[in-house]
């Protein structure tokens, strides 16, 4: 199966049944499309680069942590065709890394999200659902 376009949200499975979500930008891995994708979370989300691991030249690998709203997600980018991607700890951080894919216009895929959604819906009638 062809992966989804992108950008695209899912939430992803871990050991111990631990669930956290991950935000697949673009397979573009290079650090001018990071940048600006991390300025993008800097500046519409409060967010505070906290960490930076990694090289800058498009072929390295870089890491940054970024906290938004006192969540402390990992903001990574790779080379095609890994391009560049935001990841949540765990379950505490679906809500806002799936407000971020509202605001980037990305696809929300995946049986586990739908899941979440369905779940989210019975808990919290009274707001509205993302995606």
């Amino acid at each position: 199966m062809p992966a989804p376009p992108l950008p695209f949200f899912v939430i992803l499975g871990r050991r111990r049944l631990r669930w956290y979500p991950c935000l697949e930008f673009t397979i573009d891995g290079r650090r001018e499309t990071f940048l600006k994708i991390a300025n993008r979370l800097v500046d519409e989300f409060a967010g505070q680069v906290v960490e930076r691991y990694g090289g800058h030249g498009d072929a390295d690998k870089e890491y940054w942590w970024i906290d938004i709203e006192s969540k402390h997600l990992l903001l990574m980018r790779k080379e095609e065709p890994i391009g560049i991607g935001l990841l949540g700890d765990g379950p505490t951080d679906i809500e806002l890394v799936a407000r971020i894919a509202q605001r980037f216009e990305a696809r929300f895929v995946g049986w586990r999200w739908r899941i979440w959604r369905l779940v989210r819906r019975i808990s919290r009638p009274q707001e509205v659902s993302v995606g």
